[in-house]
């Protein structure tokens, strides 16, 4: 028996017809078996997406890193677009594991009590909106120290995933590798407001239109693909101002304020547009391949009855 609105499932048929409704798990053993078999899912898949689609990245950081003072595009011609990528191995999966933990958690606890009762859309947008948010700044606790290091090993300043952290640690000690926090906040929030909730709108928009409460791999690729390319394009002027603060060797910018004001005066409104066509493209790829695999692991280990 199935209660609140996490996720969708196929209610009944009237009038030829299909009305969608969003449900969870009842007991606790039930719930927290979907929310690890989530995390797990979202861990793995995000450790595939983010290997295969790194050398975009890479472009997309030296692009939005360079200025009217330095050009990483050319200065790190000679640096493999896969430098780097040993970050990716070691922190995709656990930060994509509290993200996903936290939101499917989130949006449990959300469905229940005084926040629960209402299937809207504008309801289910909220939730999944502040489920999503919450799930940023957890995961971002993780993520931020590799995605430092990262950005370090891309552009060239570092060669070696030790090397790095031992630079990090000798121009700015441990606050180094939390740098661009606020910045990495400032732009994931959004992103996952945005992303989360039309991904989940273009998901149960699809299961009525074909009338089934279980999507193909190819389906919820397509759904996923628009709301991460969509949500990386509007996000995408924060995203340069967080691999800017990231980029700091020693302190140019006071904070992420300091940092926007000084690139606008630099470089130009145009600067925050950087990249924005490969973080847009980078992202529909990876959304298409995350969210495809990502429910149909789901979807198999704990079968369509639960996890639709």
């Amino acid at each position: 028996e199935y209660m609140g609105d996490s996720e969708l499932q196929l209610m009944f048929k009237q009038e030829g017809e299909v009305t969608i409704k969003e449900r969870i798990p009842r007991g606790t053993g039930s719930e927290l078996r979907y929310i690890l078999v989530s995390a797990i899912s979202g861990g793995s898949c995000m450790l595939l997406t983010e290997t295969v689609y790194f050398p975009l990245d890479s472009l997309k950081t030296r692009m939005q890193a360079s200025s009217s003072g330095v050009n990483y595009v050319s200065a790190a011609q000679k640096v493999s677009k896969f430098s780097g990528i040993s970050t990716v191995a070691l922190g995709a999966f656990p930060s994509a594991f509290v993200f996903f933990s936290t939101y499917e958690g989130m949006k449990s606890l959300l469905s229940k009590g005084p926040f629960g009762g209402s299937s809207s859309a504008l309801e289910d947008g909220w939730r999944h909106s502040l489920a999503g948010a919450l799930a940023e700044v957890s995961q971002n606790l993780v993520l931020n120290p590799f995605e430092v290091m990262k950005q370090h090993m891309q552009t060239g300043l570092s060669r070696g995933l030790f090397a790095t952290a031992r630079d990090i640690l000798e121009c700015r000690g441990p606050r180094g590798f939390y740098v661009g926090y606020t910045s990495l906040i400032l732009r994931e929030i959004p992103f996952t407001s945005i992303q989360m909730p039309l991904y989940e709108l273009l998901r149960k928009r699809k299961q009525q239109e074909m009338k089934r409460g279980e999507l193909d791999i190819l389906e919820n690729g397509l759904n996923g693909a628009f709301a991460s390319a969509f949500a990386g394009f509007l996000t995408n002027p924060i995203d340069v101002i967080k691999t800017r603060m990231m980029m700091q060797r020693k302190r140019v910018y006071t904070n992420t304020f300091d940092c926007l004001r000084k690139t606008l005066a630099k470089d130009g409104p145009s600067k925050l547009l950087s990249a924005a066509h490969i973080r847009s493209f980078n992202n529909g790829l990876a959304g298409f391949v995350f969210f495809g695999l990502y429910e149909s692991l789901r979807t198999g280990v704990l079968g369509p009855e639960l996890s639709h």
